[in-house]
């Protein structure tokens, strides 16, 4: 189980993907984990350079740059092949991880394939709070206990106020003792 008391933005949402159970606070929320590049001196989503591209095949079919209309032609003419190809690789590599771990977390492939779909291409920015509501929307196995949310609360307030971290992971708990061993040197 993930314990969601306030943020799992980005990576903190991939992170949930490794659960089988999520236990979202009254303020928790997830965003989506689409890849953050630097892109023309911006940081950009790569799924909206491949949702660019999308929209203008979708609304323009086979015309060649030439024959689109003001603002699509510009932003074709501004198009590097190789630089769509990487974006919508990441983007893709990003899906395919999350549909790993939620597979790992007991997910259907084909839930797990919908909820890592929808949190690496849509259409809100990355920063987007995707409350209990939406998670279970998306598909995650969410549960809701005020009690447990409060303590855990608690619990965080205190491991961080000396601390003012953007990302925390405090502990993380091998599948087996193998690969305890494993990610130690020593011999189970």
């Amino acid at each position: 189980c993930a314990f969601v008391p306030y943020e799992a933005a980005s990576g903190g949402s991939m992170l949930c993907c490794a659960a089988d159970e999520l236990t979202i606070g009254e303020l928790g929320n997830l965003t989506s984990f689409d890849p953050m590049v630097e892109y023309d001196n911006q940081r950009v989503s790569c799924y909206a350079i491949v949702r660019a591209v999308e929209s203008i095949e979708e609304n323009y079919g086979e015309m060649t740059p030439e024959e689109l209309p003001n603002p699509w032609r510009q932003m074709a003419d501004k198009l590097d092949p190789v630089v769509y190809d990487e974006m919508n690789t990441l983007n893709f590599t990003a899906t395919v991880c999350a549909m790993r771990l939620l597979q790992k977390s007991g997910y259907s492939k084909e839930k797990a394939w919908k909820i890592s779909f929808r949190l690496t291409r849509n259409f809100y920015t990355h920063e987007f709070p995707l409350f209990s509501k939406d998670a279970e929307d998306l598909g995650f196995n969410v549960k809701t206990d005020p009690d447990i949310m409060s303590l855990y609360g608690q619990l965080v307030s205190f491991r961080l106020k000396d601390r003012f971290p953007r990302h925390a992971i405090d502990h993380i708990f091998p599948e087996s003792p193998t690969e305890a061993a494993g990610a130690t040197g020593a011999t189970p």
